[in-house]
């Protein structure tokens, strides 16, 4: 299972105005955020494949620590892809592209806030959950993104 996971309105709510920073220099992730994120991993075991811009920031070696420093734990962080910035296209068409390169049947959800996502083919629309950028990764989110994982599941009551 992987979690296509964004950062900025997702991990890190709007307006970041404190923008507190950790000693890896790395942005502190919102509290609810890190707890339903890391719930929704314990639950699934699921791998991060990080789409955030951010992923630039760092080398893919150092985003578990960055992670395992904000309470996060995660067995395995990848990138959706290695361009550089200036090379990166929008998010719809790099999950689009990441998802046409997976093996068929390939376990996924996407969380983000960003609205081109609504572009994608229905089928990968399905398995993307949209967070409010004003709150971030909250319950409802996490939980719908459970469901997705555990085959669409409805789980939104639980």
């Amino acid at each position: 299972m992987m979690i296509l996971l964004d950062i900025d309105g997702v991990m890190l709510p709007e307006p970041c105005e404190q923008e507190e920073r950790l000693p890896d220099g790395f942005k502190a992730f919102a509290p609810d955020a890190i707890n339903n994120l890391s719930w929704l991993i314990r639950k699934t075991d699921a791998e991060i494949v990080l789409t955030s811009n951010h992923r630039v920031s760092y080398p893919v070696y150092k985003w578990p620590a960055i992670f395992k420093a904000r309470g996060i734990d995660v067995s395995k962080i990848n990138f959706i892809n290695d361009l550089p910035f200036h090379k990166m296209m929008d998010r719809a068409t790099e999950i689009k592209a990441w998802v046409a390169a997976q093996p068929a049947g390939t376990n996924y959800v996407a969380i983000d806030d960003d609205h081109s996502l609504a572009t994608l083919p229905s089928a990968i629309q399905q398995r993307c959950v949209m967070t409010d950028p004003l709150i971030g990764l909250d319950r409802d989110a996490a939980k719908k993104a459970l469901g997705i994982l555990l085959n669409n599941a409805d789980i939104s009551k639980q």
